[in-house]
């Protein structure tokens, strides 16, 4: 055993324990990777490259110079420029020493790529997963020219292997979690149908409770015009007609509302909702908005949006009112990191407008977020608790999405997706 391989032995096993992507994101284990191989193998640079799903190109993963201790990404390279290296890397099964300018496999990489840089050799290894070579790693030597020992080719090959299970550990990961969040919206998907069921049965049975009402409250009224009975069919009338109105918002929270819809610009209704809002809010809380030019049409119901939104942003004045400050809408059609904990009734729609509602007030926890929209939960002490209830039920008969999510240090963050008309 040589005096420099027991310290390279040392290196990749220090490495192994560290090249956890459970414990700490993928980007910061590569780059962990590359600075030690780097360093192991005294080579001035090392980029990991992927092949893209047509394999006609590789792009590159992440870039290290030793040289400037930084971390940069290079230009994809296409095989219709270098089709050589492109077909050496297709029979590439192991470590490989390929001597820069002067090699048949390279040389076309010589005006673009290895003169730029300086690189006289270049050690490629392969990624390989499942059985096939989905990238490879270059080591790549500046100045003279040099040879690799067994060694260090060994210890590069070792890197490749680690590489390549780090690669296949994140996409086990990544499909865990995208399994995971799938189960919860089935799941959230599953309860929002069986109480809007229960909902729209009972709105329905109650409304036929509400016509016999009316109609004998009619015919009190018809015969006594006048004195406490007439007083009372008048007081009956009434609540039939708040009743009428809570059956209704049943309806809508069942995403079964009768209401029709149009195309419209929604930047009006936001505005209108706005002022609705800041009219009636305390002096110490503060309201803003943004809306971005040419904004997209939607197809939608303009007094329903109105009162979904108004039903929001009263909400996070609510939330800042015992202290104060600010709530702020802003509307544009920049997409926004969805949650597992969004309802979500998109039919595939990605083009369309995104409004977030976002206060400076009370923090809530997870568990109080993921249960923000259920019915019957009042949010203050005036409230029917079907208020943000509505809010899913319109965005629902919208096909759109509404989330709420933390506001980091203050707040909440409730984000609101519409589908533009195509």
């Amino acid at each position: 055993m040589s005096d420099d391989e027991v310290p390279l032995s040392l290196v990749l096993g220090s490495l192994t324990r560290r090249a956890s992507v459970e414990d700490r994101p993928l980007e910061e284990v590569i780059a962990t990777i590359l600075e030690t191989s780097a360093e192991s193998l005294r080579v001035a640079r090392v980029n990991v490259w992927l092949y893209d799903k047509s394999r006609s190109a590789i792009d590159c993963l992440d870039g290290y110079d030793a040289r400037t201790k930084k971390h940069a990404l290079e230009a994809s390279l296409r095989s219709v420029d270098y089709p050589s290296y492109f077909e050496a890397l297709e029979e590439l099964r192991s470590v490989t020493t390929m001597y820069a300018t002067h090699d048949v496999r390279t040389r076309e990489l010589a005006l673009d790529y290895l003169s730029v840089h300086g690189i006289s050799a270049m050690l490629d290894v392969p990624i390989v997963s499942g059985g096939q070579v989905i990238g490879v790693i270059c080591h790549e030597h500046v100045g003279p020219a040099r040879e690799f020992t067994a060694i260090e080719r060994a210890f590069a090959g070792s890197i490749g292997d680690l590489v390549a299970l780090v690669l296949e550990t994140s996409r086990r990961i990544r499909a865990d979690a995208e399994q995971k969040k799938l189960e919860q919206q089935l799941a959230r998907q599953s309860a929002l149908n069986s109480l809007g069921l229960l909902a729209a049965g009972t709105a329905h049975d109650f409304h036929d409770l509400l016509s016999e009402i009316w109609k004998n409250a009619a015919e009190i009224k018809e015969q006594v015009s006048a004195g406490p009975v007439a007083e009372a069919a008048n007081a009956i009338s009434k609540a039939a007609r708040q009743a009428q109105a809570l059956c209704e918002h049943l309806l809508t929270y069942s995403g079964q509302s009768t209401s029709s819809k149009r195309e419209l610009d929604l930047e009006p209704v936001v505005l209108d909702a706005v002022e609705r809002v800041r009219s009636r809010a305390p002096r110490n809380v503060t309201i803003s908005s943004s809306c971005s030019s040419k904004l997209p049409k939607i197809f939608g119901n303009a007094p329903e949006l109105r009162q979904a939104l108004s039903n929001l942003i009263s909400n996070a004045v609510d939330a800042c009112s015992e202290r104060g400050g600010r709530v702020n809408v802003q509307v544009d059609t920049k997409a926004r990191q969805i949650g597992s904990e969004a309802f979500d009734f998109r039919a595939g729609e990605t083009n369309g407008v995104w409004i977030d509602v976002s206060d400076t007030g009370i923090v809530l926890d997870e568990v109080a977020r993921q249960r923000l929209f259920e019915p019957f939960r009042p949010t203050t002490a005036n409230s029917s608790g079907l208020g943000l209830a509505l809010v899913v039920g319109i965005v629902r008969s919208h096909s759109g999405l509404v989330e709420a999510r933390s506001g980091g240090a203050a707040g909440t963050v409730v984000t609101l997706f519409l589908p533009a008309v195509t």
